[in-house]
């Protein structure tokens, strides 16, 4: 989890010469993602992960008072002295993969019933428990200079058995969006765009048109766009 020097050389592109100070603006969006480092020792992007996990990525990797979201928040206050005020950043939040494998999750409704994510219902409670509890933790801290733009879907990938927990997983961003006007949008990867091909001088501009039309057309199958 990054403090806030860390995120310096990103906010900020800065002067060669020390002390090395900021000269423009850099990055104009920030995607937080966790591959691995979970307290049980597995991965976020395709393991066994729990609710303990799930909730050190929370509490240690995202929320934390001097890290991650505020270290980034109190970092661009801080450029902002030299380089004057800036249009909010948005940001973009994984949701950990619920993994089939973990069939001893952890109990997010109450119920004294630990989930069981090999069943489709508990893996939508769970990723909506954790949808809602970013929200609700977003709400109560002060990032005036940040905002949320989306979820992340971090496996990287819809196979066959992950198709209806994407759908209620954008279903449940959806709907806060519906209760809450300006929620964000739950943001998959680009499944087999190679990163050239976004360039505008790729001689294949016709090919990524086709790829990005087929993209769409998935996403709005997964009912990530409406």
């Amino acid at each position: 989890s990054w403090p806030q020097d860390d995120f310096l050389p990103y906010v900020a592109y800065l002067g060669k010469e020390p002390p090395r100070k900021p000269r423009d603006w850099f990055y104009d969006s920030f995607l937080f993602l966790a591959y691995g480092g979970a307290p049980s020792g597995t991965t976020y992007i395709d393991g066994p992960s729990n609710k303990a996990d799930w909730e050190y990525y929370l509490d240690q990797l995202l929320f934390r008072e001097d890290r991650a979201l505020a270290a980034l928040e109190a970092c661009i206050a801080d450029v902002e002295q030299t380089l004057g005020p800036r249009p909010k950043v948005p940001v973009i939040l994984m949701i950990p993969y619920p993994s089939r494998a973990q069939n001893d999750f952890g109990d997010v409704d109450g119920d004294g019933q630990s989930e069981d994510l090999s069943q489709p219902a508990d893996r939508q409670k769970v990723v909506c428990w954790c949808v809602d509890e970013m929200l609700r933790r977003w709400k109560q801290i002060r990032l005036p200079h940040l905002t949320l733009w989306g979820f992340y879907w971090m496996n990287e990938g819809i196979g066959p058995h992950d198709e209806a927990i994407v759908r209620a997983t954008a279903g449940e961003v959806h709907r806060q969006r519906g209760v809450t006007p300006g929620l964000p949008m739950l943001h998959p990867f680009a499944e087999g765009l190679p990163s050239a091909s976004m360039h505008e001088h790729n001689p294949r501009k016709g090919a990524v048109s086709r790829r990005l039309a087929e993209i769409r057309k998935n996403m709005r199958r997964f009912a990530l766009i409406r």
